[in-house]
């Protein structure tokens, strides 16, 4: 895709040096290859570009001053998402992605998070100078499916994303 997916921690956590974070990352092929970037608490952009992922295998990428960019989150406007489960169950997995991508990528939620019903988590999306979709699919803790597309505009600041029972894939 030529858009990023949403930042994965969500606007309230952050990663402390040194310290770990596991994703699930779903894609229909044997492999795939993905981009990560991360912005430091000064602003700093990094990049691991083209990290190849395979089946049944885990993979580690880690994010060091190898992966500085001459950019900094000033120069990169973005919106935040709220997604709202209105469902009446917890969603498990949940994986947000631009609409364009071949793969979901990464599992939003991450290993150790659910989003109960009624509970909300919010993500941030960099905006793209172009109004472009993003689809959001979650699966429940009974094994069902909810899909739902949104369109990322070029100036907003702030979306609601509610997936509920409208949003269940048959």
């Amino acid at each position: 895709s030529q858009f990023w997916g949403p930042d994965v921690l969500d606007k309230n956590h952050y990663l402390a040096k040194g310290k770990k974070l596991s994703f699930f990352v779903f894609y229909p092929d044997a492999s795939a290859s993905f981009d990560f970037m991360a912005i430091d608490s000064d602003g700093r952009i990094y990049e691991a570009d083209t990290v190849q992922v395979f089946d049944g295998k885990e993979k580690t990428v880690t994010i060091n001053d190898r992966n500085l960019t001459n950019r900094t989150v000033d120069k990169m406007p973005m919106t935040e998402v709220i997604v709202t489960n209105t469902t009446d169950s917890s969603l498990d997995f949940a994986f947000f992605a631009p609409a364009d991508s071949k793969i979901w990528g990464l599992e939003v939620l991450n290993s150790s998070r659910t989003l109960r019903s009624g509970e909300e988590v919010s993500f941030l999306v960099l905006l793209a100078g172009e109004n472009f979709d993003m689809e959001f699919m979650a699966l429940g803790e009974d094994g069902r499916e909810y899909q739902r597309t949104i369109t990322i505009g070029t100036t907003q600041q702030t979306l609601g994303l509610s997936v509920g029972p409208k949003n269940l894939v048959k």
